[in-house]
């Protein structure tokens, strides 16, 4: 989490240092992205279970999510998030590929990871009931794309007459993949509540 903090903060000489320690696929995904993703989600985890979420309406609540109905919800979230990563890098990669680029499959795993890092992060601010849905994604997804533009130049070094539409690509690659996620992830956690894994707390008038 502390890395990612720094990409948001400092990303270019953020950036600098991971050129340089030149790390593999495996040890970005066990040392950064795992732990990472285990953290957020135990936050979150942790806020939906004991403190509780809001939800909309004519009349809006707040409920808690109950235990093992969280989990399941939280083991799903971290799937969706594996996915994107994944998919988000592979196709990267192809689009690389596609302006006629040498770029390995680890040049793109490790933007993407890298720049998914404060996306992933201010997913702990979803352990507050007052966090509108989706906020966190808006945000989130936004310093993806500014930390991104720093990192395609620097690690997957594409030509300098390719590496804007590379940019654009990516980016756009990054918003629908994850935007797509935040929507089943929202949609999960409204089924969820209707079909009864959830306990309410208090009721309160919708303000528009």
């Amino acid at each position: 989490m502390i890395k990612a903090l720094l990409f948001i903060f400092d990303s270019a000489a953020t950036w600098e240092r991971v050129v340089e320690a030149k790390r593999s696929f495996f040890t970005i995904f066990v040392i950064y992205v795992i732990p990472l993703l285990v953290l957020t989600t135990a936050v979150e985890t942790y806020g939906l279970v004991h403190i509780g979420r809001r939800t909309g309406g004519e009349v809006e609540k707040t409920v808690r999510i109950l235990p093992e109905p969280a989990m399941r919800y939280e083991a799903v979230q971290l799937g969706l998030s594996l996915v994107a990563l994944f998919m988000g890098a592979q196709i990267i990669h192809m689009i690389g590929k596609s302006f006629h680029g040498r770029q390995t499959f680890t040049q793109a795993f490790t933007v993407v990871a890298y720049a998914l890092g404060p996306l992933f992060t201010l997913r702990v601010l979803n352990a507050f009931p007052q966090m509108p849905p989706g906020l966190t994604w808006v945000v989130g997804i936004a310093l993806t794309i500014s930390v991104m533009y720093q990192g395609i130049p620097r690690v997957m070094l594409p030509d300098l007459t390719h590496s804007l539409g590379l940019f654009l690509l990516s980016a756009l690659t990054l918003i629908l993949i994850t935007g797509l996620s935040c929507f089943l992830k929202y949609y999960l956690l409204k089924q969820l509540i209707h079909s009864g894994g959830a306990t309410v707390l208090t009721f309160f008038p919708a303000v528009c």
